[in-house]
């Protein structure tokens, strides 16, 4: 809600921008029962700011009146390449090859 639109979105951006190389956030989304159009505003902020700082904002365990809100609002087009995954566990497998690709490979010799 419009409560604490502003404390999410802050701390997306900055939890991001912690992490240079990051290039995918997955904000869950299991507490969230409902959605109001200033904390739309603020996801789609966020999303933009991170989209272009070549990030992919992602969401998962999104309940189904949040995901109409979001529908209705047109939200996807703020994810851009962004997808909404059933769980964070779904999220982390979809992303992880992604992830393995920024990792450095072990120096030769070593186990």
């Amino acid at each position: 809600t419009f409560l604490n639109a502003g404390f999410v979105e802050t701390c997306l951006v900055d939890a991001v921008a912690a992490e240079p190389g990051t290039r995918h956030a997955v904000l869950v989304m299991s507490s969230v029962n409902a959605v109001d159009s200033t904390a739309l505003e603020r996801l789609e902020r966020a999303a933009e700011a991170l989209r272009a700082g070549g990030v992919t904002l992602h969401l998962c365990d999104v309940k189904g009146p949040v995901g109409d809100a979001f529908r209705r609002a047109g939200f996807d087009r703020h994810l851009g390449d962004g997808r909404t995954f059933l769980s964070a566990h779904a999220a982390a497998q979809a992303l992880a090859p992604d992830a393995a690709d920024a990792t450095p490979a072990p120096a030769a010799g070593t186990h």
